[in-house]
């Protein structure tokens, strides 16, 4: 029997909680404006809210997000894995470039979501635990 990897569920929590998201205003065709804020939400597809995996290595895990618009126009969010570490001012620092992490066992079925405005779309995604 394989008794799970000690820390694969929490290694894994920290990955999907560092999911990196941002939200991009439509691209224009002469010189782009300053990018404005968009107001999104990235959430848990559970019944609990709050998005908690656990697994032996190797094994793969396969979940959903919900990611919603909040603002009222429309966006594209794009989303990608990220490992997560602490920042010099104690925050959190997402990390999406060159990943050694746990940010490595992610894969997301959509990069970019194009979202009308207050609409929201299920995001599925994949965690494969390492050994």
């Amino acid at each position: 029997m394989t008794t799970p990897h000690p820390h694969a569920g929490a290694v894994v929590l920290l990955a999907l909680l560092a999911l990196a998201a941002f939200a991009a205003a439509p691209a224009a065709a002469a010189e782009p404006p300053a990018p404005r804020s968009a107001t999104f939400a990235l959430s848990a597809i559970t019944d609990s809210g709050s998005l908690r995996l656990r697994g032996v290595p190797g094994r793969t895990l396969r979940r959903s997000v919900l990611v919603r618009n909040a603002s009222g126009r429309r966006i594209t969010v794009r989303l990608q894995p990220a490992d997560i570490r602490n920042a010099a001012n104690g925050n959190a620092d997402y990390v999406t470039t060159r990943l050694s992490g746990a940010g490595r066992w992610v894969t997301l079925a959509d990069t970019a979501v194009r979202l009308e405005p207050k609409a929201s779309r299920r995001v599925a995604f994949s965690v494969r635990v390492r050994p």
